[in-house]
């Protein structure tokens, strides 16, 4: 069955996420959970479903991290795949997510009109409710410092979180020459 965001469950179960709330189940509300991060990540894979499809199926294992929005645009053969949660629960579910579309991508097959730097292109962290920017630009060095370590990649940090005062905005250095 396909869920709310157009993407097959993993588990080929029917979509129940617009079934309504079973009585006793636990509903988080902004009141309960006040520190809430959104992150928009940016992906290099807008035309095969069933491989975006694997890539989401690892979040079934991160009841953390939220998915709000999937958008894939196959002539830019992109991604953006909107995450939110608390800081510790979205730094696992978005490593966990980079993690297996660097395992599935290859940048060198990729074709699209949108220029990209790689597999994973951004991964911004953006406040909301009382979370603030401090709290994105530590979860920002962070997750670098974890997605450099754990799976050996380049980081390249950009605007607030730019541990220099170089960082140029992602737009401007995904351009090529």
């Amino acid at each position: 069955m396909v869920n709310s965001t157009g993407v097959p469950n993993s588990d080929g179960s029917p979509d129940k996420s617009l079934d309504p709330i079973p009585p006793g189940s636990v509903v988080y509300s902004v009141e309960r959970v006040r520190r809430i991060i959104e992150c928009p990540v940016n992906l290099s894979e807008g035309r095969d479903e069933e491989r975006l499809a694997s890539i989401l199926a690892v979040l079934d294992s991160h009841p953390g991290t939220f998915l709000l929005d999937v958008h894939s645009d196959p002539d830019h053969n992109r991604s953006v795949i909107t995450l939110a949660g608390e800081p510790e629960a979205l730094e696992e579910g978005v490593f966990a997510l980079v993690k297996k579309a660097v395992e599935l991508l290859d940048i060198r097959k990729h074709r699209g009109m949108h220029p990209r730097i790689g597999v994973v292109d951004v991964v911004p962290f953006v406040p909301l409710g009382e979370a603030t920017m401090d709290d994105c630009v530590s979860l920002a060095h962070r997750f670098g410092e974890g997605l450099s370590r754990r799976l050996d990649l380049p980081v390249y940090l950009y605007a607030r979180a730019a541990r220099r005062p170089t960082g140029e905005a992602a737009r401007t250095s995904r351009h090529l020459p």
